[in-house]
């Protein structure tokens, strides 16, 4: 899962870029042809138009160009910005000047079939593109709200089954949960934590995107306005008042395109994330066949008296408890450094109240856990990077959770990578250095009998002075 996300980062512009690249990929070979035509017969002009006639139908998705009717209407409406003899001005151009011919006319084509199928007439192919992006976007916020719902359910009562299983004095299994299925189920609770923040990061993109649809769609039909106003009663317009309106659509016809493309691969991500955590539901029985039923009764789920708050002993005067902070700034992305030390994420409690030590902010799952964490902080701080570097999942999950401003998180991640890179293979051997060694003549071979090379002949190349200063 984690790979697929690092793979497919849920960003917008990417995704648009991706499909436009998809568009060219599709007609690159066709381009290719119209550039480097040069028709001389009216034959070969007429295969150089109808080229790229369907160029323009299969890059602005205005029709199948397996359909006649399609290419006659785009074919018509090519011909009311081109005439015959500006094919020839066509072939004659730079390359780089036919490059950006072609892009004005599929913005300005496309523009006046999307205008002529909404006046309601020549427009075969032409689908309601608004109306789909609509419906694709409500879809797509209502599938993601209940995989949201699902995963949180899911993620809840992992939470519920590892915080029986955590104790102030550490680790203590019930005797129905075995040390083997107890690690499943730990990196299982690490899965859901982490299928639940990416979804709520596509959710974000998505609400986020939300605004960039209607901004879009409220553009587009305001264009189609204001092309029929001025078109009403008129039969001829000039064309440099008409054509740039007309580009326009074209362009905005692309981004409801992009658009679409956008909400598919959201659904598409949704539903490989749904795979991968599916992979995993047969546990999802035993963790509830092990958990003890929780009361039905409302009136005694009322009754439950709520938990103090976190109590600092007096000795320990770096800690502070304070009530309320952002988010962003409490350390370990709010989960509980007393869980994370044994390698369970358990979100932390803020009602509990937030310890705030040497400039960092935690928050507990319970005030058991904090009240044994503040005695030996600085333990649970060695824990926990002893988990990261053990457990990359976890350390992953900070960076794709993180750029958070959890400056505790990232001081954590960057010690455990310094480490990494300083540690090295102790040399078996100490060394040896002679201080009053000469270098003497090259030519002379002698065998080395170290153990930090290999035992063949003519490893090395001087002779030297004393052989006690040779390894055996």
């Amino acid at each position: 899962m984690q790979f697929y996300v690092t793979e497919n980062p849920p960003a917008v512009e990417k995704i648009k870029l991706k499909h436009r690249e998809i568009m060219k990929q599709k007609t690159s070979r066709l381009s290719k042809e119209i550039f480097d035509g040069s028709p001389k017969t009216k034959e070969e002009r007429a295969r150089l138009l109808r080229k790229i006639v369907v160029d323009l139908v299969v890059n602005n998705s205005i029709g199948s160009p397996a359909n006649e009717r399609v290419l006659e209407e785009t074919e018509a409406a090519l011909k009311s910005v081109i005439s015959e003899s500006d094919i020839t001005t066509f072939a004659c151009l730079r390359r780089v000047d036919k490059v950006r011919t072609l892009e004005d006319l599929r913005k300005i084509v496309c523009g006046i079939r999307v205008f002529n199928s909404d006046a309601g007439h020549c427009g075969e192919g032409i689908v309601n593109l608004a109306e789909i992006v609509e419906k694709a976007l409500e879809t797509t916020v209502s599938l993601l709200n209940a995989s949201l719902e699902n995963i949180k359910k899911r993620t809840r009562t992992y939470f519920a089954l590892l915080a029986t299983c955590l104790t102030p004095k550490g680790i203590k299994l019930q005797s129905s949960c075995s040390a083997e299925l107890f690690d499943v189920l730990k990196e299982i609770g690490i899965l859901s934590v982490q299928h639940e923040s990416f979804l709520n990061s596509i959710h974000s993109l998505v609400l986020s995107f939300k605004f960039d649809v209607f901004r879009t769609l409220d553009s587009f039909r305001n264009l189609l306005k204001c092309i029929h106003e001025k078109v009403k009663y008129r039969t001829a317009i000039p064309t440099d008042e008409i054509y740039p309106k007309f580009k326009d659509l074209g362009i905005l016809w692309m981004e409801l395109q992009d658009c679409v493309y956008v909400l598919s691969e959201v659904n598409l991500m949704n539903d490989h994330l749904a795979y991968f955590a599916d992979r995993t539901n047969n546990y999802d029985d035993i963790v509830n066949g092990i958990l003890p039923k929780a009361p039905e009764d409302e009136e005694t789920n009322k009754n439950v008296p709520k938990e103090e708050k976190i109590s600092i002993p007096t000795h320990l005067k770096a800690f502070k408890l304070i009530e309320e902070i952002a988010k962003n700034k409490i350390a370990f992305a709010g989960f509980c450094p007393w869980a994370l030390a044994h390698g369970i994420l358990l979100p932390g409690n803020e009602s509990l109240g937030i310890i705030e030590f040497r400039e960092s902010y935690y928050t507990f799952y319970s005030k058991d856990f904090a009240e044994v964490a503040l005695g030996q902080m600085s333990s649970v701080e060695r824990k926990i990077s002893n988990e990261i570097l053990h457990h990359p999942e976890i350390r992953i999950f900070w960076e794709f959770h993180g750029k958070d401003g959890h400056s505790k998180t990232e001081n954590v991640i960057k010690s455990e990578k310094i480490d990494q890179e300083m540690q090295t293979e102790l040399h078996p051997i100490p060394t040896f250095f002679d201080r009053n060694h000469i270098s003497r003549s090259r030519d002379k071979k002698v065998i080395c009998h170290s153990t930090q090379t290999l035992r063949e002949s003519c490893t090395q190349t001087v002779e030297v002075e004393d052989k006690n200063i040779q390894t055996n």
